[in-house]
């Protein structure tokens, strides 16, 4: 299988991938703009700088005959940090958001030295929300954000998790983290929300969303 990444830079997506992986055709019928990698890591500047420079920009596609070299070349010129975090679902199948800085948001947070990425997720969904009773269920995709941190280019990668909890309980909000309030949500209303999102966590939603409400197979 071709690696991709997808990479949301002020809230628009640029997406690294193989020159001959052609499959997800909806995806460059999105993007206003589709180049080839030669090879020169300056030239991805001009693509960052235009997706930093214009909000809400459509996307931008960049393929390489080596997406592994086209990732790595982009990936030089950030900061990269690492972090985990988790969907959660509560004993009645409801996903916890936080409502964090004016977003709804999920829990997480960068990983500590000494800790693997499942480790991180779940101090932080602890930490953040107080959660009890929290197991991992099965690894998720990876979710690539930019953002600028002390006037440097920062590249966070978030590993996510699927999460359970056998409690119920009230949750205890992480306010020193910003975080002033939390709710549980149906599956069916998650595609549906209209509320302030980062696009990156929508992904990770509608990916579960999409994933839980699937048809069943019919039985044999």
């Amino acid at each position: 299988m071709t690696q991709r990444y997808k990479i949301y830079i002020n809230e628009s997506p640029l997406i690294l991938t193989q020159t001959s992986d052609l499959a997800d055709e909806s995806a460059f019928e999105r993007s206003l703009i589709h180049a080839i990698y030669r090879g020169k890591p300056k030239i991805l500047l001009n693509y960052i700088e235009l997706l930093e420079k214009n909000k809400h920009h459509e996307g931008i596609i960049i393929q390489a005959d080596n997406a592994e070299q086209l990732w790595k070349d982009f990936k030089s010129l950030y900061f990269y940090i690492k972090a985990g975090g988790g969907l959660v679902i509560n004993p009645f199948g409801k996903v916890l958001l936080i409502f964090r800085r004016g977003v709804w948001d999920l829990p997480k947070g960068k990983q500590d030295p000494g800790e693997t990425l499942a480790q991180t997720a779940l101090r932080e969904v602890r930490e953040e929300t107080g959660v009890p009773d929290l197991k991992i269920v099965e690894k998720l995709d990876n979710g690539y954000h930019c953002y600028m941190m002390s006037k440097q280019r920062t590249l966070k990668r978030t590993r996510w998790y699927l999460m359970q909890t056998t409690s119920s309980d009230q949750l205890i909000l992480q306010k020193e983290e910003g975080i002033q309030d939390a709710a549980w949500f149906d599956p069916k209303e998650l595609p549906k929300l209209t509320m302030p999102m980062y696009n990156n966590i929508r992904d990770v939603l509608h990916r579960y969303s999409e994933e839980k409400l699937k048809p069943s197979d019919p039985p044999k």
